[in-house]
């Protein structure tokens, strides 16, 4: 069960060791209520690449590999990473009680200690503004004078959407459990999650996850690629993608040629995909035999 991701503009998801997902949410403008988070995990090579999209706050406990751990391939080394990179580094680690903290019972069971992490959004911004990380800079740039946003569309009229109606995701054989069913509401032009066959609730308000998007980012995964099981993706360059909205699937690719670029998709004709206004969710798979649609 997890707190705050109804409330998210962008999630990204991924298999992380053990064959479990993990996901990273981004919260685009703000968020306009106090907001639970949890559980909040640890930080990823991966996800640090998708941080840097937005110089965000990024907030997580710990993570893989300091520079000076010879344990970690150095490629998967993503607290070393959030350092040389000047990542907006919220570690837990570092923010105490009030703002963060475990709670070992917080769905009235007691959960394994990487599940008990749970972070407030009005102390982290707090935090955040303390050390003068803030919509703008030292010299007073708002924070996307560079940014690079996608594009958005109307959403299409009932009589033009289509009859996908379900997308079946696994992410890694052997997991069933954690497999995942985006339902089509046409009613609403929006997709409903299920993980493991049941309705996929957020912890927080009892609802039911809804994105006016689904995009399956298809790329390589390495790994494990040391003793401590850690997996690496292929974030930078290009790839197949397959974007789901209105009840339709548009087969096309990905491109992200550098760190800090942002991750465009686009439909086969070379144009750029075009989203609903609404949440989206990003699915990153490493083999387009765990798609079905």
């Amino acid at each position: 069960p997890h707190s705050g991701l109804s409330k998210a503009d962008i999630v990204y998801e991924a298999v992380a060791e053990g064959g479990i997902t993990r996901f990273m949410a981004v919260f685009y403008c703000g968020i306009a209520e106090p907001t639970e988070f949890a559980p909040v995990r640890s930080a990823r090579t991966y996800y640090v690449d998708w941080v840097s999209e937005y110089d965000a706050l990024y907030n997580h406990v710990g993570g893989a590999g300091v520079c000076s751990d010879v344990t970690v391939d150095t490629r998967a080394k993503a607290l070393c990473q959030i350092g040389q990179y000047g990542i907006k580094d919220m570690d837990q680690f570092g923010i105490s009680f009030p703002t963060c903290f475990r709670n070992p019972d917080r769905i009235g069971r007691t959960v394994a200690t990487e599940h008990q992490m749970v972070c407030f959004s009005e102390n982290l911004y707090k935090i955040a503004e303390k050390r003068n990380w803030t919509n703008v800079d030292e010299e007073g740039e708002p924070w996307d004078k560079n940014f690079t946003p996608w594009k958005f569309k109307e959403d299409a009229s009932k009589g033009d959407l289509g009859d996908v109606k379900t997308i079946n995701i696994t992410f890694s054989p052997g997991y069933e459990k954690y497999s995942v069913k985006w339902q089509f509401d046409k009613e609403s032009d929006s997709y409903k999650r299920f993980t493991g066959g049941v309705p996929h609730l957020d912890r927080e308000d009892n609802e039911q996850l809804l994105v006016k998007n689904v995009v399956v980012q298809l790329t390589k995964l390495l790994g494990p690629v040391d003793d401590n099981g850690h997996f690496l993706y292929t974030t930078i360059g290009s790839g197949k993608a397959v974007i789901f909205q209105d009840g339709k699937a548009i087969v096309g690719t990905w491109n992200k040629p550098s760190r800090t670029a942002r991750t465009k998709f686009f439909s086969q004709d070379g144009s750029e995909i075009e989203f609903n206004r609404g949440p989206i969710w990003v699915e990153v798979l490493q083999d387009s035999n765990y798609l079905t649609y």
